[in-house]
């Protein structure tokens, strides 16, 4: 834990890890983005890594964190409890870093296609078709030649120039040797760096719980807290196997109900990165890892009702990473989201504790809100080329955000920004006379 600083940094830009690997253009302003994506200063193990120095390079950080993972495996648990219980608080926040410090060194990384063989077997294929021409045209694959050669018998000696023998010949028996082996060396290196890595997230989520369950037992613990959560919330945003998923999700949900308070620290973005992730999750195409986003997202709201009656920031949160999602990542499916709030729906409406609350009602308002931005958001592609249609679209995606007047006056600034590309200046002037006047009915007559 003394060289940390020394390794090598894995992740170049870990401000940017929870977004999407693939991007697409938006029709988002770059400014508004940032607004509506909750763009936030960098997380405590950020502020760690900016402080890094050059020191070990990628291979020996590779091989020293493999040490490391194998010695916290393998080490007696009595022991390894009793080692924490013995640290103090800065040294398990340095703890905290390695564990985070592994998360990036051994990512998951998803199966990848054998890369393509050689040109052989296509050229064997077209060779023997013009063969099968030149007999057709020379007359040499008559059926009359068959029959011939069928009765009078063929030589042994001209046997060995007829097509049905070039199979046995050598060059093509030391072709396929030379090509198997690659594909199975591939296939065997991807299936090793795949359980090698989610061997790795097993460790580092199990070490991670016995860390967070030592420093509950500490008197000031906000700060380590804090730390554990950006842990684990920097484990989700990576790829990670469907093995691991649920586990990670489980942790997740004991970490949030043991500390709830640490989600919601004015201070932190955990709140804004836990409800990115776990509608990034809900997203998904497999039906699994959506299952679990979609519980962890509804447990959350309903543990944040209990304590005060309403989950009003989560809504927000929620429904600023809505707009951040839809249309930029290529692995983002709309059709699975939509599933996902039908299992919170229904979810709401089977949750009998809470029936006679306003609970069910808030869930149901909060789904179809999110149903009509992203079907706006997503229906902005198809009027690139069509103004009216997108400045319209773009109202009615700031009149979902009724709750949230920052971002709403965010999204008719966006508008404004539309008309003036437009070299309409009539509905600029109005929008910003209403805005200094605090006076959004008036903002919202003009945007009409």
């Amino acid at each position: 834990m003394d060289v940390l600083p020394l390794l090598h940094m894995f992740s170049q830009d870990k401000n940017d890890r929870f977004s999407s690997e693939d991007h697409a253009p938006s029709n988002i302003n770059p400014s508004v983005a940032m607004a509506i994506a909750g763009k936030l200063p960098t997380s405590t193990c950020d502020s760690f890594q900016a402080s890094r120095k050059l020191g070990v390079n990628a291979e020996a950080t590779r091989n020293l964190l493999t040490c490391v993972l194998w010695t916290l495996k393998n080490v007696e648990r009595d022991s390894l409890c009793q080692w924490m219980s013995e640290l103090t608080a800065t040294r398990l926040a340095t703890l905290l870093h390695l564990l985070d410090a592994c998360t990036s060194c051994f990512e998951y990384r998803p199966r990848r296609r054998a890369p393509p063989s050689s040109g052989y077997a296509h050229a064997q294929v077209t060779q023997d078709m013009r063969s099968r021409l030149e007999d057709v045209i020379l007359g040499q694959g008559s059926a009359r030649e068959m029959m011939q050669r069928r009765k009078g018998g063929v030589p042994q000696a001209t046997t060995e120039k007829l097509r049905w023998r070039k199979e046995q010949m050598t060059y093509k028996i030391s072709t396929e040797c030379q090509e198997r082996p690659r594909d199975d060396a591939f296939f065997h290196d991807t299936h090793l760096d795949g359980h090698f890595a989610t061997e790795a997230s097993f460790i580092v989520l199990d070490t991670l719980e016995r860390s967070v369950s030592t420093i509950a037992q500490l008197d000031s613990q906000q700060h380590l807290v804090g730390l554990a959560l950006a842990v684990l919330l920097h484990a989700l945003g990576k790829n990670q196997s469907t093995t691991v998923l649920p586990h990670m999700f489980a942790s997740q949900r004991s970490l949030v109900f043991k500390f709830h308070s640490a989600l919601f620290d004015e201070e932190s973005t955990h709140c804004a990165d836990l409800c990115l992730l776990l509608l990034k999750h809900c997203g998904s195409q497999i039906a699994s890892v959506r299952s679990q986003a979609a519980a962890s997202l509804y447990l959350l709201m309903r543990q944040t009702f209990q304590i005060g009656n309403n989950f009003a920031r989560v809504k927000m949160q929620v429904t600023m990473s809505l707009s951040s999602l839809v249309g930029t990542s290529a692995s983002f499916s709309d059709e699975s989201l939509r599933r996902s709030l039908k299992t919170i729906l229904e979810y709401g409406e089977r949750d009998a504790e809470l029936q006679e609350t306003t609970f069910p009602e808030q869930v149901r308002d909060l789904v179809f809100n999110l149903h009509m931005i992203l079907s706006d958001t997503v229906k902005m592609k198809e009027f690139q080329e069509d103004p009216e249609m997108l400045l319209d679209l773009m109202f009615r995606i700031a009149k979902g955000y009724q709750n949230s007047p920052d971002l709403r006056l965010t999204w008719l600034a966006n508008m404004a920004q539309k008309h003036m590309e437009r070299g309409i200046q009539m509905p600029i002037f109005f929008f910003y006379v209403g805005y200094q006047h605090g006076n959004f009915n008036f903002i919202d007559g003009i945007s009409k």
